[in-house]
């Protein structure tokens, strides 16, 4: 009976390893905004029902990002990403030259015009540099540092690691995770063409780096040695287990977040992802490829004929635009980032998504519905007192303790004369059973009751042909003992907990 990668992988759900890094009860990553569509309250909405709240910090000056940071901890106490930039101009401010600026302008006259606003002044300045704004950010020392387009020096990874920083790379390729993980980043996002808003390719043009999540994923997690978390159309319970199913630890969800009401979007927009038909890739709104509903601005610009500008000057020519299409609720003019998961939405607050894509996974994720659980109960009972009673280990009386398969909280218990002696945590689904964590009650230390608890699992185990996944070291170490039970342990996987291969 052999046990499959992915049913490895589920067992552990979730406590991944990814999970584990970033410090959160689920893996499952709210997907940083940029533009305004961040907000602290979204950030620390999703941190405190335990997965991980991001917030897209890239058009901030530095002042700015320790300010969000700050308000975020007043908010919550848990875990957090602050996302960066690492490429914040495709070319030196210098080659936008008055000249090139003000033919760009006329260019689009007739779209301001239509728009009825004025364009822009040539400014002072752009953008901020990544430089500043990591160097702000080191300084707030938020819990995690997610970072999209590119590769930081080596000296940030440096700087994170002596802080405590968890870092998050994102990859549109293979190529780039591999760049990632050589860098030392702790995870990798695997973005999948299928997200919204701007495609985050750095070692190729985006427009050659449009993979799919399904090919993108197995392959990055092939490569690299960090978790991998799945990004890319997301949206509900069944993208998360197909992405655990495809390699990875965790996933990144954007779409679904930035529709529920503590985001930053306009309510237009909002209301816009729950009803989108159809999404495109364009690079006319800000000058880089990104994945957003089309509407009446985007045949406008095609109309105006407009060389295009690359980033951040293309998105400084329509902030005017923009701007007043948000405080007009002007969703024709907008810019209305979505990714291709919209068809799958269908909550509208924060909390109320991370609890619905928890609770539907382990939904998907159970062996067998509760009553087949519940039935097969009394043969666990009969089991595990059969097994804990043996030689008198909680007294020769059998009146004086009870046996229980605690399927709620998930652990085998013995109590004495009403008294709790010993538990054994587990998950059992997917044909498996992974024992996690064995304890005894001081006052029953030395009567074998970790091992009689060990033992019950173990022959229920094979009465009810699971798969053992020994994850406690008790269990491990107890079947390196008795190899009676070696065969319920995967020949693939023993190495894994340190067993004999076996024959």
């Amino acid at each position: 009976m052999q046990a499959s990668s992915s049913a490895r992988r589920w067992a552990r759900w979730p406590d991944t390893q990814a999970a584990r890094r970033l410090g959160v009860r689920y893996p499952i990553i709210q997907g940083p905004f940029g533009g305004g569509s961040s907000t602290v309250q979204l950030t620390a909405t999703v941190s405190n029902a335990g997965a991980l709240g991001s917030f897209g910090a890239y058009g901030l000056p530095a002042d700015e990002i320790a300010a969000v940071v700050g308000q975020i901890r007043e908010l919550t106490t848990s875990s957090f990403a602050v996302n960066l930039w690492v490429s914040t101009h495709d070319v030196p401010e210098q080659e936008i030259t008055r000249a090139r600026f003000d033919a760009a302008v006329e260019q689009l006259r007739p779209v301001y015009n239509v728009c009825g606003v004025a364009p822009p002044p040539y400014p002072q300045r752009f953008a901020p540099e990544f430089a500043e704004q990591i160097d702000a950010l080191l300084r707030a020392r938020p819990p995690v540092f997610s970072f999209v387009f590119g590769v930081p020096d080596e000296h940030v990874f440096e700087a994170c690691r002596e802080a405590g920083i968890a870092t998050i790379g994102t990859a549109s390729s293979v190529e780039e995770a591999v760049a990632l993980d050589e860098a030392g980043a702790d995870l990798i996002v695997a973005s999948g063409f299928e997200a919204g808003g701007h495609r985050v390719s750095f070692l190729a043009p985006a427009e050659e780096s449009l993979t799919g999540g399904l090919a993108l994923i197995p392959a990055v997690a092939d490569h690299v040695k960090a978790p991998v978390i799945a990004a890319g159309g997301i949206a509900d319970a069944r993208g998360i287990l197909a992405a655990l199913d495809l390699g990875a630890q965790g996933v990144q969800i954007g779409t679904a977040f930035l529709a529920t009401d503590e985001s930053g979007a306009s309510t237009e927009h909002r209301e816009a992802l729950f009803d989108a038909p159809a999404t495109e890739l364009t690079r006319a709104l800000t000058g880089r490829l990104a994945r957003g509903i089309p509407n009446t601005l985007l045949g406008l610009l095609a109309a105006a004929g407009q060389d295009t500008l690359p980033f951040p000057y293309q998105a400084y020519l329509l902030k005017p635009i923009f701007a007043t299409a948000e405080i007009h609720d002007r969703l024709e003019m907008a810019k209305l980032w979505s990714g291709q998961a919209t068809g799958l939405l269908t909550h509208r607050r924060a909390a109320d998504l991370v609890g619905a894509l928890v609770a539907d996974t382990e939904d998907l994720l159970t062996q067998s519905p509760r009553h087949e659980a519940q039935a097969g109960q009394a043969a666990l009972v009969s089991s595990l007192e059969r097994w804990a009673n043996e030689g008198g280990c909680l007294g020769p009386d059998p009146r004086e303790y009870t046996t229980t398969d605690d399927t709620q909280h998930s652990r085998f218990e013995i109590r004495a004369a009403g008294k709790p002696a010993g538990s054994l945590a587990y998950q059992r689904r997917c044909g498996l059973i992974a024992l996690e964590h064995t304890e005894v009650r001081p006052e029953f230390q030395g009567r074998g009751v970790a091992g009689k608890l060990i033992q019950a699992a173990l022959q229920s185990a094979r009465e009810r042909e699971l798969i053992v996944l020994p994850l406690c070291r008790y269990v491990s170490g107890y079947i390196a003992k008795h190899d009676e039970y070696l065969d319920l342990v995967p020949g693939a996987q023993r190495e894994d907990f340190d067993l004999p291969a076996g024959t």
